[in-house]
């Protein structure tokens, strides 16, 4: 259970605002009961507010570091889109599914062909590369 002695700078907090998790900027004690909390919210707006005892079972503290982690398996959301795609494809007409399959799949070459173009330009021996195209022409960056 959190207690007001754990609401610390830095400390991120949920319960403060409704729905939303605060970044504790400062806090200064007023008597053993009460604490006054600086914080920023999630859009840096700045905020202040008195926190009684009584509010200690509604505060919880984030740990995980923020209301976005970046630590999943990235296995998991391949999987998980897959199965949204196919839902999404289940839910639209035949035609329509057509149309969406087309599109995906000519936006992912067209990633592919830029990533991999972005590499090739970026290799040194690359005939296709800038620095290459640049000496045949006797110009240099």
């Amino acid at each position: 259970m959190l207690r007001l002695e754990d609401l610390t700078k830095g400390t991120q907090v949920q319960g403060i605002l409704p729905n939303s998790i605060v970044a504790i900027v400062d806090a200064q004690w007023h008597g053993s009961d009460v604490v006054e909390l600086t914080y920023k919210d999630a859009s840096g707006t700045l905020g202040n507010e008195l926190v009684f005892r009584d509010r200690e079972p509604t505060l919880e503290i984030i740990t995980s570091g923020g209301a976005w982690s970046f630590t999943a398996d990235g296995a998991n959301f391949r999987l998980a889109s897959e199965a949204h795609r196919i839902r999404i494809e289940y839910e639209l007409s035949d035609l329509e599914a057509v149309l969406y399959k087309r599109v995906t799949e000519y936006v992912r070459e067209e990633f592919n062909r830029a990533e991999s173009q972005e590499l090739c330009d970026r290799s040194p021996c690359s005939p296709t590369s800038s620095r290459t195209q640049a000496a045949q022409r006797g110009t240099y960056c």
